[in-house]
């Protein structure tokens, strides 16, 4: 799975691009990013936004429970770990 990290810019969001082969390794990932603010995830859910024709693939947001709000950590470009 490809995933990066939500940004006001596509490309600020292409330029944090990480291949991730697990959910294990996904949220080892955000909460190595989001460290800094002092919380931790351990559970994450996808929701399909549809095909982005900019990058050529399906999009999915990459969401978590933060002080109980749901907010959006990324994108994937699936909502599996199996190779596409």
């Amino acid at each position: 799975m490809k995933f990066r990290e939500h940004r006001g810019q596509l490309s600020d969001s292409m330029a944090t691009q990480v291949e991730v082969n697990s959910m294990q390794e996904l949220l080892e990932y955000i909460n190595k990013r989001w460290g800094w603010l002092g919380v931790s995830f351990n559970k994450v859910r996808f929701k399909h936004i549809g095909f982005d024709e900019r990058i050529n693939q399906e999009t999915y947001h990459v969401l978590s429970m933060l002080n109980k709000e749901e907010i959006i950590l990324g994108m994937s470009d699936s909502d599996t770990f199996e190779k596409q």
